[in-house]
């Protein structure tokens, strides 16, 4: 599992992520999960497999647009899972992930998401819209009411990442790595290095039912 946070204000849109790499709950190390693709003002990041994200990295910087990437990478992301020569790739691109791609478009800031699967409660490969706030792994909503009153969207995010690394120790940690686009371009910042604590199970999340309450924050279910 990895933390993915999207943010989308007026004027800009923020994708959090950690770097906390795990192999059956054990912490092996960081990694990066959100490139940036400077050409587009863009930047995906993902949910699975180490070998998914240079797949669907490598395959969106295809684009001349950040609107042609939006319309068309679904479909050319099935195609390479059919297509590509890497094996890692392809045993990658077979299992259950998620992407989320943030970028400037014609109308400015902009985020959405896509599944190889439908657990968030959303068919697979279909593009998910980010509209405000997109919040993965998910968090008790009694939490998530106080932290969305705490005021800007650095500390919203900063509360929200230390909430999911409470509830997950096992896979979310690391960095806390901030990846943003304006009309300016793209940014990137590390924010805060977490004090990972020891392993303990990770509570079981898959087919969690959202209360109602979850919906103005456009929260999708992390498995």
């Amino acid at each position: 599992m990895t933390a993915i946070n999207i943010i989308r204000l007026a004027e800009s849109v923020h994708i959090f992520t950690d770097t906390k790499a795990s192999l059956d709950g054990l912490a092996v190390g960081n990694v990066v999960k959100c490139l940036p693709i400077p050409h587009l003002s863009a930047a995906v990041a993902t949910r699975g497999d180490a070998a998914l994200l240079g797949a669907i990295h490598r395959t969106a910087s295809q684009y001349a647009t950040y609107d042609g990437l939006r319309a068309g990478i679904v479909h050319d992301v099935r195609n390479i899972a059919r297509v590509t020569p890497h094996a890692l790739e392809r045993k990658a691109l077979a299992g259950q992930w998620d992407a989320f791609i943030i970028g400037w478009g014609e109308h400015g800031p902009d985020g959405f998401g896509f599944f190889s699967h439908d657990l968030h409660g959303v068919p697979a490969f279909t593009i998910y819209a980010v509209q405000e706030i997109v919040i993965t792994p998910v968090v008790p909503h009694e939490i998530l009411d106080d932290v969305m009153a705490t005021g800007n969207h650095s500390s919203i995010a900063l509360l929200l990442m230390e909430t999911q690394r409470r509830i997950y120790p096992e896979v979310v940690g690391g960095h806390m790595i901030e990846t943003w686009i304006d009309a300016d371009g793209i940014h990137n910042r590390s924010l805060k290095p977490f004090a990972d604590v020891a392993f303990q199970p990770a509570p079981a999340t898959k087919g969690i039912k959202l209360p109602a309450a979850f919906a103005k924050h456009q929260t999708v279910v992390a498995r």
